[in-house]
């Protein structure tokens, strides 16, 4: 018996490379593209340096101008350039927000009447108080435990004083 002929095989294409949107484009030599390079290593240094950026532009950053403008730069760049050097500048852009000075303000002024705390240890501590900072936080003395919570025993701390057995939440406030 014979064997039928095949018909002959068509040749193997390699496949089309196809563009590539976004990150660092690869040059034909085989090299990463250097202005993509060099623009984030520029955003590297200022998201590590984003402290020394001066007032004036750290304060603008914190106005609704500002953060539009990050925003819309922050876009523009992901398009235009690729989605490192958009989270790049974007993290460069949540670095200066961070620094805009209104988070250390509004700490002062949550920590302005400061707590003590009261730990076991002195010669007074039968005749602890209730001691009341504001109208709605008193800290109320402590009855010796039996069971103690894991960082008690790993600090050996004996509280005296307690603010309250349970959580209070607050809503966020503010912008």
């Amino acid at each position: 018996m014979q064997a039928h002929p095949q018909p002959p095989a068509a040749p193997i294409k390699a496949p089309v490379p196809l563009p590539q949107a976004g990150g660092a484009r690869i040059t034909a030599s085989g090299t990463v593209n250097a202005p993509d390079v060099l623009l984030g290593i520029i955003f590297i240094v200022g998201i590590a340096q984003a402290h020394k950026f001066p007032e004036d532009l750290l304060r603008f950053t914190d106005t609704l101008l500002g953060r539009t403008i990050l925003f819309a730069l922050t876009i523009a760049l992901t398009v235009w350039k690729g989605w490192t050097i958009g989270l790049l500048f974007a993290l460069l852009s949540a670095r200066l927000i961070q620094h805009t000075g209104r988070a250390a303000e509004m700490t002062a002024a949550r920590y302005e009447a400061p707590l003590q705390e009261a730990f076991g240890g002195s010669p007074d501590d039968a005749a602890v108080l209730p001691l009341v900072f504001s109208d709605d936080m008193t800290i109320h003395p402590v009855e010796k435990k039996e069971h103690k919570w894991f960082i008690e025993r790993v600090l050996k701390e004996n509280p005296t004083r307690i603010e309250s057995e349970k959580v209070r939440t607050q809503p966020v406030q503010g912008s």
